[in-house]
């Protein structure tokens, strides 16, 4: 490598390192435009493209520097690794094969191969390429060591491992990061806020410490900083529709409702069936009285996460919105789903009454079933419900029904008894 070469590499890293991604590009770019097969250069432009999620160019790039360097480990690995990110783990497996065999002291060469081989199913294989990375880095063992702890809920035991790490490294941004998260998981917010902002400090291009610090700033209502937090990321990541979202909802809790609505839009241009973005759009049309637009993007968000309960909530909050009888039998599946989550069980048997209409609960011992929309129709006290607008729902010991408003003085105060239609 030249001394101008190693000059630009030298530099390039040093942006890379500060988060200032785009001069670190034009530094790479600037370098390859006097060398187009500067190895080096092309290799880190491949690895910085593909942390900027632009995985297309990053993979031409890397598939260039391997043609003119077939000995260089590195971007074997750097493509096997990007190839892993976009959910094409049979291809990635020959390149990191191929990178550990022309470098074996790589140690996350080692450790990008079992996790090729565990996406494909490869069980044994994996648990040795897995001790291959285990043997070259000690810490590398016991974060996995931590995150096994995390994973199956031993909290106490994955920060105590986090914390043995941090002690030989203070700098190890994956323990600070998940250190923090268990932090906000135990309501220990500013403790979380402390640790993700070393992480940022640290690396500062790590897109996502900016999106948990920014979640944990919102969460403590310190909106501005959040704000801050989300751009930092999307500055990072342009195409992230995921951070976009974010900043919306951060700009919404901060009362600026024309830039979240932006943001929204962005994201969704990004990632047209992006729930959080569809769901979010949806409450801030509601709230400007946008009724028609909302309801589109809550029946779209319906047909993307049907089991999420806030959705049909939502709808039956607008107070003018009638289901249709797939909807009440969608919903109806989903409350008998033993796995649905819980926030959503409670918004699916707790949705608000669409007037014109009158609700009464009653005791579950009652048959509620004889009541659900299969039966078609009910009386009550001898009056015939029509159709139109009965919903019935369920909870541990009480079921909803509803009917029309224009009923409720025929029914009101009074002793109420259902039976189904004959």
């Amino acid at each position: 490598m030249s001394a101008s070469s190693r000059a630009s590499f030298t530099s390039a890293i040093d942006l890379i390192g500060r988060g200032k991604l785009d001069e670190a590009e034009a530094v790479c770019r600037g370098a390859l435009a006097r060398n187009a097969d500067d190895i080096n250069m092309l290799g880190l432009l491949g690895v910085l493209l593909v942390k900027r999620r632009r995985y297309a160019e990053g993979e031409q790039i890397l598939r260039r520097t391997i043609d003119l360097a077939p000995a260089f480990a590195k971007p074997h690995e750097d493509l096997g690794a990007l190839l892993l990110e976009t959910n094409r783990p049979a291809e990635a497996l020959a390149l990191l094969e191929r990178a550990v065999r022309l470098d074996p002291t790589q140690e996350s060469a080692h450790f990008h191969l079992g996790r090729a081989l565990a996406r494909l199913g490869r069980g044994r294989e994996a648990d040795a390429a897995f001790e291959g990375s285990f043997a070259l880095s000690p810490q590398r063992k016991a974060m996995a060591l931590a995150a096994e702890h995390h994973r199956a809920g031993r909290l106490k035991e994955a920060e105590e491992t986090y914390r043995d790490v941090l002690r030989q490294n203070p700098d190890q941004v994956d323990a600070l990061r998940l250190l923090a998260l268990l932090a906000l998981g135990a309501s220990r917010a500013e403790e979380a806020e402390r640790l993700l902002r070393r992480v940022v400090a640290i690396a500062p291009d790590f897109t996502g410490a900016w999106l948990d610090l920014g979640r944990v700033l919102k969460e403590l209502d310190y909106y501005p900083d959040a704000i801050d937090s989300f751009e930092r990321a999307t500055a990072l990541e342009p195409d992230n529709a995921v951070a976009h979202s974010l900043l919306a909802g951060a700009l919404s809790a901060a009362g600026r409702i024309e830039e979240a609505i932006r943001a929204h839009e962005h994201a969704l241009a990004l990632r047209a069936d992006h729930p959080a973005s569809l769901i979010g759009l949806a409450h801030l049309m509601k709230s400007l009285g946008r009724t028609e637009e909302a309801v589109a993007c809550y029946r779209r968000c319906a047909e993307v996460k049907p089991d999420n309960g806030e959705i049909y909530w939502s709808l039956a909050n607008l107070k003018t919105y009638r289901f249709t009888d797939a909807e009440i039998a969608e919903m109806d599946r989903r409350i008998a789903d033993s796995h649905l989550d819980e926030s959503s069980r409670v918004n699916f048997l707790n949705l608000p009454a669409s007037p014109p209409s009158f609700r009464f609960d009653f005791p579950s011992g009652s048959s509620p079933y004889a009541f659900s929309n299969s039966a078609k129709c009910a009386r009550v006290n001898g009056v015939r419900l029509p159709n139109d607008g009965m919903f019935v729902r369920m909870s541990n010991s009480h079921t909803a029904f509803v009917f029309p408003l224009s009923l409720s003085p025929r029914v009101k105060n009074s002793t109420f008894v259902f039976t189904p239609c004959a």
